[in-house]
């Protein structure tokens, strides 16, 4: 039972973490210039953000829903939750969720370098850092990572550039 507890409550802080970081995503996204000739069109270089601003939100509130059902579960057996050691619970739990935080810096620096650094480039680093964190540490093979990051970035930057006729963030690279 206080396995399940605190595996609730594990699920509850981060679904709550995560529906207010994709909140401010989501509004972020809603700030992207759209050119002109692009703002009666139904998709523009904002959709795909808010696509998954919004798709973030729903898994944030399942996640939470999750720990909430949980933690009933367990309470509902009898299991009393135990005060005290904030700190070492913190430390633990950073710990147990250190993917998640990982893949949240990575998508907190995406952000950041999006623009300067254009969507190319920053959408391969992106999905490398994804997959790495994603992938089983025993299954970890860093060229296979970056070969599929390659391929998925060019081929999405591909797909928005020539097949949606997207303009999307150049960077340093000019003859793409």
């Amino acid at each position: 039972m206080e396995k399940q507890y605190k595996s609730g409550k594990s699920d509850l802080i981060t679904g709550g973490l995560f529906c207010a970081f994709s909140a401010a995503y989501f509004i972020l996204a809603t700030q992207i210039p759209i050119p002109g000739s692009l703002k009666a069109s139904l998709l523009d270089a904002s959709s795909i953000p808010k696509l998954w601003g919004g798709m973030m939100f729903v898994l944030g509130v399942i996640l939470a829903l999750r720990g909430l059902k949980k933690i009933q579960g367990a309470k509902k057996e009898g299991y009393q939750p135990q005060s005290g050691g904030g700190v070492a619970r913190l430390k633990k739990f950073i710990l147990d969720s250190r993917a998640a935080i990982g893949m949240f810096v990575i998508l907190f620096v995406y952000i950041a370098i999006l623009q300067p650094v254009g969507f190319l480039i920053s959408t391969i680093l992106f999905l490398f850092g994804e997959f790495y964190i994603l992938t089983r540490k025993e299954e970890r093979k860093p060229l296979v990572i970056a070969l599929l990051a390659v391929a998925f970035g060019v081929g999405i930057y591909a797909l928005f550039r020539y097949g949606f006729s997207m303009p999307l963030p150049r960077g340093i690279i000019t003859f793409f």
